[in-house]
């Protein structure tokens, strides 16, 4: 089995792509078009879903999104936003499988099953994931999308990123089967991310922390000016002091 065609409706709430595939003896597709678009995110959502990462599926913005398969069977990720009280603006989504003359199968991804013992220190979940600052001992603020959340809400949405070695939802066999028969591995180029060892946790050496290339430039550029100016003080006092010589 293999991959056909992958799409998406919804995404950025104004995207809506279609992605066949090249079936052909060389099966190599050339995804092009402008930045900003989600050519990125949508293969970022693909191995989102075969390995299991979904945090991808509730951090993006989108209403539907599908994998088509050779074999006339197909996979759709579906987010739904409910903004009652009780669920306190929660998103849904649900995995529904379509096979030829068979009944739908589907898989709603509920909440993790949060353990009672974590396997690294809670302080350093802020150095871990990035864009995650601590507000109080149970409250982190995810400064991305300014949201307030607690140990659990962390933990479900970043499950992928955390160092869990605890399985914390428990899947259906079919949704199983299928993730063992597709192999996908996404390749990134980080050109908007740069390692910044300065954060990563020294409590937990496998913690590292992202920074945004941009915040990496801006840096950058502070500390060359400061040196510049450091630079002219120190040179502007030396000509100083040899200015009466340098008169005679």
């Amino acid at each position: 089995m293999q991959i056909q065609q992958i799409s998406v409706s919804g995404l950025f709430g104004i995207f809506d792509h279609v992605i066949p595939l090249n079936m052909m003896d060389e099966r190599i597709t050339i995804i092009h078009g402008p930045n900003g678009f989600g050519k990125t995110v949508m293969l970022r959502m693909l191995n989102g879903f075969f390995n299991s990462r979904y945090s991808v599926f509730r951090t993006i913005p989108f209403s539907k999104f599908q994998v088509k398969f050779d074999n006339g069977s197909s996979i759709e990720v579906v987010k739904t936003f409910d903004s009652s009280e009780k669920t306190k603006k929660r998103n849904h989504i649900v995995f529904n499988f379509y096979e030829h003359n068979l009944e739908k199968v589907s898989f709603s991804l509920k909440a993790t099953n949060t353990p009672t013992d974590l396997d690294f220190p809670v302080g350093i979940i802020d150095e871990i994931i990035p864009g995650l600052s601590q507000v109080s001992n149970k409250f982190w603020r995810y400064i991305p999308t300014n949201e307030i959340l607690s140990l659990n809400e962390v933990i479900d949405r970043f499950e992928d990123i955390l160092p869990l070695k605890t399985k914390l939802r428990e899947e259906p066999k079919w949704l199983e089967n299928l993730k063992n028969d597709i192999h996908v591995r996404l390749i990134e180029s980080q050109r908007l991310l740069n390692f910044d060892p300065s954060r990563s946790s020294r409590l937990y050496s496998e913690a590292t922390t992202m920074l945004p290339t941009v915040s990496a430039y801006s840096d950058e550029l502070a500390h060359l000016i400061q040196s510049k100016l450091a630079e002219y003080g120190t040179t502007s006092q030396s000509l100083d002091r040899t200015f009466p010589a340098r008169v005679v």
